[in-house]
């Protein structure tokens, strides 16, 4: 006999989680925010911090993209927001929002080296230095973010040092990895004997010559001659395909493996306190030539001169090296499952590779392939907080998220008439500042908080691309050694400068008012609609502390909440107003065509949402 009894969690409700520009005790929220703290991330053993809320919040639809090793995620918070822009949540690491997306370039310069993998900008974050992430998932708490809060805002705050000895942690974690729900395939045999019924079913023999008198019959006598004469590539024989039974798929996939380590050192007084991490991580992914490696360092520091002042400072610098595959469309794995024939062998009898130039040759096109994607990033940023007055707090941060790519894809001769290359240079530089004044009053029965500021963010994007053909030597594979050259050089940029606000009031720590209003302007609409406002709502009301349920022992805490708040998307891409033109060529006469109509009338994309909820 085992008795049992649960304990209510009471410091659940009083912990301080993340919200937009600030901080509030969970239980007198609201607004639909979740959390998970870094502990539990750790545990996942997953390479990205996105992969790692699969299956923990409630509403947050966790997709992986490929399967490969430091590839992306699509994260749907509440489904889908948008037809026309993106559906991405906003990701806000220490107040700074971080460039995400995909940031290769390979894909719109040379179709014959399309991977269909995009890159994760995301891969920057390292899960292990992670203290909690905050989930805004309805209009009334993210509605603070303006423009750039329709699909969800997810917090991320890094872990900071606390006051005490020196601390330090040492981990080291290793894994393996196979694929699952692998789909069985035909065997050479199986796939000739149903392509022979097909052949036969649909008089394919008869019609297989252009002999009119033919068309009504059939004759199999000559043992499916015709069959064999269409069916086999040149150059090989008919005894060659009824004995070759090829998976092509074990040429495409591998067991994966990762190992992982990390060190961190926290401490400080009462005047300083620091955290120093650092991290490596080795996976091999489930895809044949897949290979993922991070390194990381991250140092935080907090610093109090005086009672009424604190500095600080967030750095992050992550080195990432990904050797990428072609993957689904463009090959891989999708050529093994849906082209690649099993009657095909992998090698002539010569020990070249069969039909090496059909792009269906899985090993010959994986061995004969060079992906690799190397990204530097720099996260971080500088705060001043001033106290004055007893209720006043003034706060100035200032961050940046700069990411410099370098890619390089190749394709030899032996897969292709000439070998081909690109290499792709690239840099995202991002600053963003936040300036906050707050006041925080108590004052018998009721609770008053206020707080207003300005946030200005820019980025400018710049890429070069250069493309190479017909190479002197297998040994020379940049394309700046190439007998044909073309190159690209590409700019864009965009910016955003806002001003908000938000209230929040208690009475009786019981009943709840909130609202907040955002007023933004973005570089990516029109001149007569750069700005949209975007303001919400809410009410909440902790029905356990009223006297007829202050005494349950049934309910520990019971909160009703609603909201209404709107929302903005502003990710539509930048210049998308401008109308532009591009050379082109007709009847072998050169001209300018129309590329895209000027829309100067291009306004806000808005979400509204009504919500009711219970805690």
């Amino acid at each position: 006999y085992v008795e049992v009894s649960l304990q209510p969690d009471l410091k659940t409700l009083d912990e301080v989680i993340v919200v937009g520009f600030g901080t509030q005790k969970k239980r007198f929220t609201t607004g639909a925010i979740s959390k998970v703290d870094g502990e539990s991330l750790q545990n996942a053993n997953q390479t990205t911090v996105e992969s790692a809320l699969q299956g923990r919040i409630a509403g947050v639809q966790v997709t992986t993209s490929d399967a490969m090793a430091g590839s992306p995620v699509s994260i749907r918070i509440r489904g889908t927001s948008s037809i026309v822009a993106s559906s991405e949540p906003l990701y806000v690491v220490d107040g700074v929002p971080v460039v995400t997306g995909n940031y290769s370039k390979n894909n719109a310069s040379n179709w014959r080296l399309a991977t269909a993998h995009e890159s994760n900008a995301l891969a920057q974050l390292n899960p292990a230095d992670i203290e909690s992430i905050e989930v805004l998932k309805d209009a009334s708490a993210a509605a603070i973010y303006g423009s750039r809060g329709a699909n969800g805002v997810i917090l991320i705050t890094t872990k900071r040092g606390k006051e005490g000895k020196t601390k330090f942690d040492v981990g080291y974690q290793t894994g393996f990895s196979s694929e699952t729900n692998r789909v069985e395939m035909l065997t050479g045999p199986q796939y000739l004997r149903l392509a022979r019924e097909a052949w036969t079913n649909s008089y394919n023999d008869a019609l297989a010559d252009n002999d009119p008198s033919n068309d009504n019959t059939f004759d199999i006598s000559n043992d499916y001659e015709k069959f064999w004469n269409t069916i086999l590539p040149h150059g090989m024989s008919r005894a060659v395909a009824e004995n070759t039974s090829t998976d092509w798929i074990d040429y495409a996939l591998q067991d994966g493996h990762f190992q992982e380590m990390n060190l961190a050192a926290s401490g400080g007084n009462n005047k300083t306190v620091f955290y120093l991490g650092g991290t490596y991580r080795d996976e091999q992914g489930i895809f044949v030539g897949n290979n993922f490696k991070r390194y990381n360092a991250r140092i935080n520091l907090d610093h109090k001169p005086t009672n009424f002042l604190s500095l600080g400072a967030r750095a992050a610098f992550t080195v990432t090296d990904s050797d990428i595959i072609p993957i689904s469309w463009a090959g891989g794995l999708g050529t093994a499952q849906s082209q690649a024939l099993p009657f095909w062998p992998v090698f002539n009898e010569d020990g070249t590779y069969f039909n090496a130039q059909s792009g269906y040759n899985v090993a010959a096109e994986l061995a004969n392939t060079e992906m690799n994607q190397k990204g530097t990033s720099i996260l971080g940023n500088l705060y001043a907080q001033l106290n004055f007055l007893r209720d006043f707090t003034l706060r100035s941060e200032f961050g940046v998220n700069n990411i410099y790519k370098k890619e390089f894809y190749y394709r030899s001769a032996i897969i292709e008439p000439e070998a081909i290359a690109t290499s792709v240079l690239s840099e995202s530089i991002n600053w963003n500042t936040n300036n906050t004044l707050s006041y925080s009053r108590q004052f018998g029965k009721h609770a008053l908080d206020v707080l207003v500021g300005m946030n200005a963010t820019k980025n400018d994007f710049f890429s070069n691309i250069i493309d190479g053909e017909t190479f002197p030597n297998p040994a020379l594979k940049n394309p700046e050694n190439a007998a044909v050259r073309r190159a690209t050089v590409s700019t864009t940029q965009f910016s955003f400068l806002s001003f908000l606000s938000r209230l929040n009031y208690r009475l009786n720590e019981k009943y709840l008012l909130g609202f907040s209003i955002r007023r933004d302007g973005s570089s990516r609409f029109g001149p007569g609609n750069r700005w949209g406002t975007f303001p919400a709502a809410s009410v909440g009301w902790i029905l356990s502390e009223e006297n007829f349920l202050r005494e349950s022992n049934v309910l520990t805490f019971l909160k009703l909440r609603a909201s209404f708040g709107i929302t903005g998307n502003a990710e539509i891409g930048n210049f998308e107003y401008f109308g532009s033109y591009t050379s082109g060529n007709y009847v072998d006469m050169p001209g300018i065509v129309v590329q895209e109509i000027d829309n100067k009338t291009l306004s806000w994309e808005s979400t509204r949402q009504f919500d009711i909820g219970m805690d």
